[in-house]
């Protein structure tokens, strides 16, 4: 009962629940965000040796006098460089090299803003499995070598590993901890949003904006194939300062290696040569303009160097994908809606959470009018006005092709809100319009103010922010007092903003869109207990999906979770084991697997394909609910399984190496 943030990857659309069909390997994949986010935390928690090198950047902006129009602008003040070479072997050897350089000033992101008199810094740390730790660095041209205790360099270590506010999302998995004491903190992300997909490096990759536990903003590169991080921008207030600064961390994660095969003299301190000079050029950040653009900093007209070719500037986006901490929310009026209109307004309660509705006439009849994801998981919803009063359901009726839902009262009407009988003729792009409604699920109906940006044939697009428990809200016309359309979700696409050195750099642009209530030419009846029955069996057959998926992908854990895979892969599991080496034994059972996996696979198909479904259902935008996306998901993994089936190599090599 939100409002249903759609993502566009590739070309196609998805729902809510985020799960974004990718094509790799030959086969439809499928994640969630929080997937994403769980399988990468699970990779580093579950990885006893450890290799990497991070390279990371920390620019402290702060801000300057506004430009004419009275926007703030950031000049970077500071700049600070590190790159960390990283060797683990839990519990206790460790081999880090951590290499630093601190420029101020303008900021320049050239390699000769680093080593033009700028403070550089280098040390070693290693610790060996049985305690014994030291640390080395040069003096001039001499290394010297001395010997640590134990808690000074757990101390030493985990500070330079965790970064501040224990940011570095990656590293701090791997933090020098005393034997026993375990407790590996977690990725602890809230609020993540799947934005788009980027190569990097030559890599497919997730990009994925959230917040740290800290409520700091963050932007992440995920590795689609392998689901390691191997990008993240951060950033927070540094409120300490006597200007309030802002500042933003980037790292790159390089050369990740899990479980590589060490021995002890890799943990030996040794006499290492020393590093050469950081180079930011070398280390591939984008310029310090481009990186303001991507944290939405407006830099300083002088942030760029002279001499240095101009920086492309992408469009604004509507929401960043990093705010300062202290970010605006959306435009709310005091009250730009009569009494007469805002009496109309109806907050609506159920299962799945809280939205809005409002009531008007259709066809000379009362009716309350929302979505009809709103009613999704809901065996009653409970409908009160501003006043308390609630209000009788006696009838729900969908909208063919839309998810527009509207609701039967025989409570007396209230207020007075007017749709508009034809919005292409009576409203104009640029028009001021305010949605009004139950935001954030607040129990309360706030305002927020934009223009319509677009009109098509079933849909509105405005830039009023709403969000989550916006559902249902009207979208009001302030010059024609007129209702244009229906609150229904947000819409989230990267941008191309140009190339770099590490690939493209996208940046995310959100959009708002309305259903029009002019344009629905056919209702049908909704009876709540049929249309929970078939979310029901949409939402079986999905996680049936994804338990294929986990088969697909090794991950037998997930998929035991999912009857009746569980019982099939301890079987396979148990069969594997007794063949021992007996290859063509062993290749029958993985065929016999995967031909029972198979026939499991075209289950519940002919039931989506022709089965009674509302029209809704049919014709949804997200994922989560379309029939046809469903469809064509649960078809691709079953040519992944028939692949396997008819080449068992590769999965018999993986269940010899335990996935």
């Amino acid at each position: 009962m939100f409002i249903l943030p759609r993502v566009v990857i590739a070309g196609l659309r998805c729902a809510v629940c985020l799960y974004v069909p990718i094509m790799a390997a030959g086969a439809l994949y499928g994640q969630s965000v929080q997937e994403v986010l769980e399988a990468a935390d699970r990779i580093y928690a579950d990885t006893p040796t450890f290799s990497a090198q991070v390279d990371s950047r920390t620019v402290r902006f702060e801000p300057v006098s506004g430009q004419l129009d009275g926007t703030p602008s950031y000049n970077a003040v500071s700049t600070q460089y590190k790159r960390m070479q990283i060797r683990v072997r839990r519990p206790n050897a460790y081999w880090l090299s951590i290499q630093s350089a601190v420029e101020g000033g303008s900021g320049m992101p050239d390699s000769a803003a680093i080593t033009r008199g700028q403070s550089q810094g280098w040390s070693v740390f290693a610790r060996q499995d049985n305690g014994t730790a030291s640390r080395g660095y040069y003096e001039g041209p001499r290394f010297v070598s001395q010997p640590l205790g134990n808690e000074p360099f757990m101390v030493m270590v985990s500070a330079r590993m965790g970064g501040r506010l224990d940011a570095d999302l990656v590293l701090r998995h791997f933090q020098v901890r005393p034997a026993g004491t375990g407790g590996l903190k977690p990725l602890g992300l809230i609020e993540p949003e799947l934005i788009g997909s980027e190569t990097l490096n030559g890599s497919s990759t997730y990009r994925i904006i959230a917040k740290t536990a800290a409520g700091s903003p963050i932007l992440l590169w995920v590795e689609q194939s392998s689901f390691l991080i191997v990008r993240s921008i951060m950033q927070y207030a540094s409120p300490s300062m006597s200007k309030r600064q802002v500042i933003v961390e980037e790292s790159f994660y390089n050369r990740q290696q899990l479980n590589p095969s060490f021995s002890a003299a890799d943990f030996n301190l040794g006499k290492s040569p020393p590093p050469e000079p950081l180079s930011a050029e070398q280390m591939g950040f984008i310029s310090i303009p481009e990186l303001a653009k991507l944290a939405e900093l407006p830099p300083a007209v002088d942030a760029e160097p002279a001499g240095m070719p101009a920086t492309p500037v992408p469009p604004k986006p509507a929401s960043p994908p990093v705010v300062a901490a202290a970010s605006p929310p959306p435009a709310v009026t005091g009250q730009s809606l009569s009494y007469q209109n805002m009496s109309s307004i109806v907050l609506i309660e159920g299962e799945g959470g809280a939205a809005t509705g409002f009531m008007t006439k259709i066809r000379g009849v009362d009716f309350i009018v929302t979505n009809l994801h709103v009613l999704s998981g809901s065996k009653k919803v409970t409908i009160k006005n501003l006043n308390g009063q609630e209000l009788s359901v006696a009838g729900i009726f969908g909208a063919a092709g839309s998810d527009v839902a509207i609701i039967r009262t025989t409570s007396a009407p209230q207020g007075e809100m007017v749709l508009a009988q034809d919005v292409f003729a009576s409203s104009q792009i640029g028009d001021r319009v305010v949605v009004v409604g139950n935001r954030l699920g607040g129990g309360v109906a706030t305002q927020t103010v934009g223009s319509i940006m677009g009109i098509g044939p079933t849909r509105v697009e405005v830039n009023a922010n709403f969000e989550p428990g916006n559902s249902g809200s009207p979208i009001f016309n302030l010059r024609t007092n007129e209702v244009i359309g229906v609150a229904t979700y947000a819409e989230t696409r990267p941008v191309n903003a140009g190339g770099n050195s590490r690939g493209a750099v996208a940046v995310p642009e959100k959009r708002w869109f309305g259903y029009r209530i002019d344009s629905v030419v056919k209702w049908e009846a909704i009876d709540l207990g049929k249309w929970n029955a078939q979310g029901e069996r949409i939402a079986k057959f999905r996680e049936a999906s994804k338990a294929l998926l986990a088969i697909v992908n090794f991950d037998f854990k997930t998929a035991r979770m999912t009857p009746p895979f569980g019982p099939l892969i301890d079987k396979l599991e148990s069969n594997y084991k007794s063949a021992g080496t007996n290859k063509m034994t062993a290749n029958g059972f993985v065929k016999d697997f995967f031909r029972v996996v198979q026939s499991l696979s075209a289950l519940g198909l002919k039931d989506l394909e022709s089965g009674d479904y509302y029209d809704y259902y049919r014709t949804s935008l997200y994922w989560d609910t379309s029939i046809p996306a469903q469809i064509e998901f649960r078809k691709e993994l079953i040519k992944s399984l028939e692949r396997y089936e008819a080449d068992t190599s590769a999965y018999m090599s993986r269940l010899r190496n335990g996935g």
